[in-house]
């Protein structure tokens, strides 16, 4: 931490230019560790966040919405249908200087998920659950260039007749730390039902529609000095 006259120094300038990182004998001095973390859970739209002027780093983890498990028929032999798929889950690390000088925006679209099938009538064939929609995150610079982004895909939709069980999230553990969002070698933190495969219906005489799959998720994370 620099400090002058006992007071932090919150910004540095040389030749004009931000100057995000100082380091004296392989020690980093300015600035001091800063983290930001926004979470977002609900598919209601896009939602906008500003960059920190003092952020050298985004993280950005996200996880498309799951699929709609199909719907069952009225017939006289029952069976099971298809849950859907899964979302997708992936992240991204932004830390290019020249990025994070411009970076100004980000804006955030969490992908819903898709619906179930409903129930059809006799003799007809089950209904399809519908995709999950995908998640969005871009980033902006002040003029609303896209300078970066993330999108995961949604789930596809469960057909035909199959294992109806929800289908869980499948992604492997983190290979880095993610600062306020994961660490190494462990899983994600998460609402319970996030970007799953809705499970599938029942055909019978009685038949069963499917379940809607899991809403999307994002976690982002403005960091400086880690």
């Amino acid at each position: 931490m620099i400090k002058v006259d006992g007071a932090t120094i919150s910004r540095v300038i040389l030749n004009g230019k931000d100057i995000h990182q100082v380091w004296v004998d392989g020690v980093m001095v300015f600035p001091s560790r800063k983290l930001e973390v926004h979470e977002f859970t609900e598919a209601t739209g896009k939602k906008y966040l500003d960059v920190p002027e003092w952020a050298t780093a985004i993280a950005i983890v996200a996880i498309g919405g799951g699929g709609g498990g199909a719907g069952g028929a009225q017939v006289a032999r029952g069976s099971h249908l298809s849950a859907g798929e899964p979302g997708t889950v992936g992240y991204k690390i932004i830390t290019d200087p020249d990025v994070m000088r411009e970076a100004k925006t980000v804006d955030v679209t969490v992908g819903a998920g898709g619906d179930g099938g409903g129930t059809t009538g006799y003799n007809r064939a089950p209904s399809k659950g519908t995709s999950g929609y995908p998640t969005r995150v871009n980033v902006f610079d002040s003029d609303y260039f896209q300078t970066e982004r993330l999108q995961q895909l949604g789930g596809e939709g469960g057909s035909g007749t199959g294992n109806r069980s929800e289908k869980p999230l499948v992604y492997d553990t983190f290979a880095e730390t993610i600062p306020g969002i994961v660490d190494k070698g462990t899983c994600l933190q998460l609402p319970s039902g996030t970007g799953v495969g809705g499970a599938g219906g029942l055909s019978g005489v009685y038949p069963e529609p499917g379940r809607s799959g899991g809403v999307g998720w994002v976690k982002i994370a403005f960091y400086a000095g880690y």
